[in-house]
């Protein structure tokens, strides 16, 4: 049963217990606070890099700030928009307990807090995406090989996300139902959630990968020396990070479709 099924729905819990698991409605368990704390770290630790990118740029480099950092910006500011509305969701609307301790009827704004920050997601990874590779082309003198496969990684990677983004967008059928309002007289149809999640997750990390790999072979074309060479290819391998977490979390979302308990999970 979704979550949205539950919205205004009164006299029982939101799901049965498990056998001998009696529920907890007063003091129930939750993952809360482990879910905050990787959230607030990761948004503290990329607005610190996104600061010192402006400023180096600024003051080291003398020049002035491009549309590369301009969406570099943009991203970070998606980022806290969507960790704002998960941390509202797990301070006051049930987010990360187990189902079993949800006491029906669920507030509306589980489900509209939900799907705003699912609606934020995929822009704020657009943003992060072509900001590198509007960098890529900025710092290298490409090949026209070069420059094409950027020019393609830039089209592939905005059309998939700009799809991400309507599909978040018109999740339910009536599209109001993807935002927590119900019409009268008509049954909403919505789209599964983890399914979909899995799929964008491949593709954002094929296009990870196509990212942390592209700038490799330019490096050996720039006018420095062997250890400083060494440096830079170290700086853009830190990009690897992102990959694991990227299959990481496609891996969690494939536990997910087979887990009753994804509410707390």
């Amino acid at each position: 049963m979704a979550i949205f099924d539950l919205i205004g729905r009164e006299g029982f819990v939101a799901a049965p217990a498990p056998p001998g698991v009696t529920p907890n409605f007063d003091h129930p368990e939750s993952n809360g606070g482990m879910y905050m704390a990787g959230t607030l770290t990761t948004l503290c630790v990329a607005f610190i890099f996104v600061v010192l990118r402006l400023a180096t740029k600024v003051s080291m480099e003398g020049r002035k700030i491009g549309w590369d950092e301009v969406l570099i910006v943009f991203a970070l500011a998606f980022s806290i928009a969507r960790a704002t509305c998960f941390i509202v969701d797990i301070e006051h609307y049930g987010i990360a307990h187990h189902v079993w301790d949800l006491r029906l009827p669920l507030n509306r704004n589980t489900w509209l807090l939900h799907r705003i920050g699912d609606i934020m997601w995929p822009p704020g990874i657009l943003c992060a995406k072509v900001s590198i590779l509007m960098y890529y082309l900025s710092i290298f003198r490409p090949s026209k090989t070069f420059r094409w496969t950027v020019y393609g990684t830039l089209v592939f990677t905005i059309c998939y996300l700009v799809a991400s983004t309507l599909v978040q967008i018109f999740w339910c059928n009536p599209v109001a139902a993807a935002f927590g309002i119900k019409t009268p007289g008509k049954k909403a149809v919505c789209l599964d959630g983890y399914v979909t999640d899995l799929a964008i997750g491949a593709l954002n990390l094929l296009t990870d990968i196509i990212i942390l790999v592209l700038p490799m072979p330019m490096l050996y074309t720039l006018q420095l020396s062997r250890g400083r060479k060494l440096g830079l290819a170290a700086i853009f391998a830190i990009g690897g990070f992102a990959v694991g977490a990227t299959l990481a979390r496609n891996v969690e979302i494939a536990v997910k479709l087979k887990d009753s308990d994804a509410d707390q999970t």
